[in-house]
């Protein structure tokens, strides 16, 4: 019932004890496992740059030490494959958050355990499931009241910023005044803010087949996820899944192999961090004379040294048509047998 874009976002919507802390400097970067906090937050020092016999272990937590375990049908996975995991594959989800989980599964589950049950073959006639979700993604500026170039030369030159104790160096801030003033003069405004992002448009496609009778059941499941692809434009995440569920029940024993495949690819934006963009000035143009985007925004004067230190445009990278992206394929194949001696 709840329509969510992963199983994460699915359980903070349910659970409020389930915490994903907000990440204000990777925004909606679909390509960054979120960090989650089930029993709270542990502190446990940083040990990058100290000598090995100083540090202070943190075993299996060195990535996230607030990190709950993770039991997909009776088998622990990692983030990763929790992240990635159809949302309408899941029967069942439990959350354990007491002594009774370190007691079930040992010390890796002080922070608690995500056990997750996906749906199994039912008996009777064969039944076929298809699920179609499709989300529209569109950033929001409008809580951002910016000043135009004009205003914000007159901000900055009322604050000093083109006066110095130094007047050779002085002279040289206030040609930059006067050229951005020019700039400014002519019409240049740019909207910084908004050249990295766009609307971004997902779907999210899944089948699951099942059948079989009293002894022999059997399910298949495929499912297609592009539906979180952020809103900075280049950015994608993409999975394919599938899987094969085979059961056998008689006298009591219960015989039961899934084996399951996700592929995944996963594309960052090519134009940087959204950061970068906020921290340029109006007054700049986006783009030269010929309308190509430049390399460099404009030169400024380093007072201590007498030299121009490029102010780069991080459009740029963006003109280079590089990819930076990465890619996995995971298979597994997990055996359970159960057997009631009492049937």
């Amino acid at each position: 019932q709840v329509r969510n874009r992963n199983v994460f976002s699915a359980i903070k919507s349910m659970d409020p004890s389930f915490r994903i802390p907000d990440n204000f400097n990777l925004g909606s970067d679909p390509n960054h496992l979120p960090e989650l906090q089930l029993r709270g937050a542990n502190s446990l020092p940083n040990t990058e740059g100290v000598s090995q016999d100083k540090q202070n272990l943190r075993g299996d937590y060195i990535d996230n030490p607030n990190l709950p375990l993770f039991i997909l049908d009776g088998f622990e996975v990692s983030l990763q494959r929790i992240y990635d995991l159809d949302l309408n594959r899941v029967e069942k989800l439990t959350l354990l958050k007491d002594a009774a989980a370190t007691a079930i599964y040992g010390s890796r589950a002080a922070n608690g355990v995500v056990v997750i049950d996906t749906k199994q073959p039912a008996k009777g006639k064969l039944q076929v499931t298809y699920n179609s979700n499709y989300t529209l993604t569109t950033p929001d500026l409008t809580s951002y009241n910016l000043l135009n170039a004009e205003e914000k030369l007159e901000l900055e030159l009322a604050s000093g910023v083109y006066h110095l104790n130094n007047p050779v160096f002085e002279q040289g801030y206030l040609e930059m005044y006067n050229r951005r003033l020019a700039e400014a003069r002519r019409g240049v405004n740019t909207y910084w803010l908004s050249k990295p992002l766009r609307n971004s448009f997902g779907s999210k496609q899944s089948l699951f087949v099942s059948g079989g009778d009293n002894y022999i059941r059997y399910g298949v499941d495929f499912s297609y996820n592009n539906d979180n692809n952020g809103v900075m434009k280049g950015s994608k995440r993409t999975n394919y899944s599938g899987g094969i569920n085979l059961s056998y029940r008689r006298n009591g024993l219960l015989v039961q192999n899934y084996f399951s495949a996700i592929a995944n690819r996963a594309i960052r934006s090519p134009y940087g961090s959204f950061s970068s963009y906020a921290a340029l000035n109006p007054y700049l143009r986006d783009k030269d004379s010929a309308g190509n985007t430049p390399k460099v925004l404009e030169y400024i004067i380093n007072e201590f040294n007498s030299r121009f230190n490029p102010l780069y445009n991080p459009m740029y990278n963006a003109t280079l048509h590089t990819k930076d992206f990465t890619r996995y394929l995971n298979l597994a194949n997990n055996t359970q047998v159960q057997w009631d001696l009492s049937s």
